[in-house]
């Protein structure tokens, strides 16, 4: 008997929840922007943690945003370098967007900061085709030594040593 009590109270609630869905109107929520995710307080207690809060308080500010962002960016692969935890570079791929996002840039002009931030995480995820390309656009339009760094490693990574040494 208490068995079967059991089984009823069990199909009522699971017949009112399956109502109150179907009622809801609640809109679906809405998806989370870049900056919102890179501005997620950060715990930790060596320097590198001291130094993403830093950088968070800075791009909380909303001042001089792109120039922030690239250093928040590459805060969190500072931190994922020593941690050895992926998902600070996601993160940092999430600073290159969100300059993207705050700066309204197209794909076709995108900041430079948010490229060389992308270029990198790129790289590091053995994505050496897509790495190459920014690379190269980065050349194209700035020339910096990093920007040919990174040009020459997806290069090297993927066997293109003649291009690579160039």
């Amino acid at each position: 008997m208490r068995t079967i009590l059991s089984l009823l109270s069990l199909a009522f609630v699971t017949a009112f929840c399956i109502a109150a869905c179907e009622r809801s109107e609640d809109p679906a929520p809405a998806p989370a922007r870049a900056l919102d995710l890179v501005l997620v307080p950060h715990r930790g207690d060596d320097e590198r943690d001291e130094a993403i809060r830093r950088a968070q308080t800075r791009v909380g500010t909303g001042q001089q945003i792109e120039a922030a962002l690239g250093q928040l960016g590459w805060a969190y692969v500072a931190k994922a370098r020593t941690s050895r935890d992926e998902g600070y570079y996601r993160l940092a791929q999430a600073c290159a967007e969100a300059i993207i996002e705050e700066t309204g840039s197209s794909n076709d002009s995108r900041p430079p900061e948010a490229l060389l931030l992308l270029g990198h995480v790129a790289a590091t995820f053995h994505r050496f085709a897509e790495a190459e390309t920014i690379a190269a656009e980065l050349v194209r339009r700035r020339g910096l030594p990093f920007d040919h760094l990174l040009l020459g490693d997806a290069f090297m990574e993927q066997g293109k040593i003649e291009e690579a040494i160039a």
